[in-house]
């Protein structure tokens, strides 16, 4: 009987300090599960090895503070246009979105009439898109556009989710923006 109770607390003793392991390690540990979604703190400058950001998550630890959507929409947005030829960046040609108004007839005519067209960082940001929840990041154009780009620039638009982006295929004043980033 003693050697029955002593291997029962043996494996209840080795089975809570498994127990308390285990919670220490899911607290302190900093580094996010490899299927988690990070995302900066502050937007950094695109390379030409960078990859996009697929904007789902947000692991979320203790005592790390939560990325306004704002922030998040920035980012997304900003990443679009420079995957999508709109920089001087390189852009993504496997994986262009296309604008319905857009006339060329190869990718490499759409990539030369968006090739700096619009400045890298964000201008300005307005909440909802065109009647509907979601977020509406704006960018200037750059000199190459002409005058235009003191008055206006283009809108990338998307959902609440961050989803579904597009760039909007009119002008969009830059008078009208909610709050100015820069």
């Amino acid at each position: 009987m003693r050697t029955l109770l002593t291997r029962l607390s043996a494996g209840l003793v080795a089975f809570l300090v498994g127990v308390v392991v285990v919670a220490v390690i899911f607290r302190y540990d900093s580094k996010p599960a490899a299927n988690a979604i990070v995302f900066p703190q502050e937007a950094k400058p695109a390379t030409q090895a960078s990859v996009p950001v697929p904007v789902t998550e947000q692991p979320v630890g203790i005592g790390e503070p939560i990325m306004p959507a704002e922030d998040k929409a920035v980012i997304v947005a900003e990443e679009f246009i420079r995957r999508n030829g709109y920089t001087t960046q390189p852009p993504d040609r496997n994986n262009l979105s296309h604008e319905t108004i857009e006339t060329a007839e190869s990718i490499d005519g759409i990539l030369a009439d968006r090739y700096n067209t619009l400045e890298p960082n964000a201008y300005g940001f307005v909440y909802g898109r065109k009647g509907k929840s979601g977020y509406t990041v704006l960018f200037r154009y750059t000199n190459r556009t002409g005058d235009s780009s003191k008055e206006a620039g283009r809108a990338v638009t998307m959902d609440e989710n961050f989803g579904n982006l597009r760039v909007e295929h009119q002008d969009f004043f830059l008078n009208k923006v909610e709050k100015k980033l820069r």
